[in-house]
């Protein structure tokens, strides 16, 4: 299970890492230092009394707590407190100097108990007040920041044998598998709200702009997946009828100009300026039109569709 876990949690950093929002970044760090933790939790099951191993999970566990409220800091437009910063380095100089004269484990653990305790609150709480979802879903979020949290500070407490394996360690995976697994919920869930803003912002853009805007598919089946507004000031068709007729398009261009239409959907003879062609309005005459048109590839390297502007 320890291992398992362990490459879930590279897993993780792996996919935050490579998100360019810095709270992902941070998510990602602290990832990588429960990584760390989680191998030396695998090095104590034959020396679970080894004092400098402990400070080493301690300091890792610290600095993977403090990733992980600085990204949730960052997930609610927020700046991390200095006074996290100053906490942090009281534990460690703690820690160091409870390791050096060989005090109790209990002692050792102290501080940091109140630091997981202050800080699984802290963002428990930060994601139920600030994390733009529904009701149901913040309280289960911010829960399981919580009970992590308070799991990895009164563990020592209550169960002296915490460095045994069979017993301390096996709460903690199944919590941080759960807090893993809540993550990439928030994570995902960001993601899609980002993604839904930015396409309606683009839809608005798009919807009030002058010029005629359009995302034609020529892959499976010709069609058009986008065609703005403006099409009915430009040529009299509603969006609608483009959308019904997608041969429409076409069947509007001058006899002069149909051969550009197919030179748009050939990579090599595409034109790196704008190209000039007519259209035939509703109405019975011709529009002159200045077209930027761009080529969209699938996966396989083939045409799939046209990005265009009028």
């Amino acid at each position: 299970m320890a291992v398992l876990t362990l490459f879930i949690a590279i897993l993780y950093f792996y996919i935050f890492a490579k998100n360019h929002e810095t709270y992902i970044n941070y998510w990602g760090m602290s990832w990588m230092m429960y990584s760390i933790s989680l191998f030396i939790s695998i090095l104590m099951v034959n020396q679970p009394e080894s004092k400098a191993l402990i400070g080493l999970k301690l300091i890792c566990d610290l600095m993977n707590s403090l990733f992980l409220l600085g990204g949730t800091y960052l997930f609610v437009d927020k700046k991390i407190p200095q006074y996290w910063i100053q906490f942090l380095f009281i534990n460690l100089l703690w820690i160091s100097l409870a390791v050096y004269y060989d005090l109790p484990i209990l002692t050792i653990t102290l501080i940091a108990s109140v630091f997981f305790s202050l800080i699984a609150v802290t963002t428990g709480v930060m994601l139920f007040r600030f994390w733009k979802t529904n009701f149901a879903e913040r309280i289960i979020g911010g829960l399981v920041f919580i009970i992590w949290g308070l799991h990895k500070a009164y563990f020592p407490f209550v169960y002296p044998g915490i460095w045994d394996f069979h017993t301390g360690y096996t709460g903690e995976i199944i919590f941080a598998n759960i807090l893993n697994f809540s993550i990439l919920i928030i994570y995902l869930q960001k993601i899609r709200s980002q993604l839904a803003l930015s396409e309606k912002r683009f839809r608005l853009m798009a919807d009030n702009a002058k010029d005629l805007i359009y995302l034609y598919q020529l892959s499976p089946e010709p069609k058009f997946e986008y065609i703005s507004p403006s099409s009915y000031n430009m040529l009299g068709y509603e969006p609608e009828t483009f959308y019904e007729n997608p041969d429409l398009f076409t069947r509007l261009v001058h006899e002069d100009d149909v051969e550009m239409i197919h030179l748009l959907k050939e990579p090599d003879d595409i034109r790196p300026g704008p190209v000039t062609m007519r259209f035939m309005h509703r109405k019975g005459y011709y529009v002159w039109t200045e077209q930027h048109t761009t080529i969209l590839y699938d996966m396989e390297g083939k045409i799939r569709a046209l990005e265009g502007i009028a």
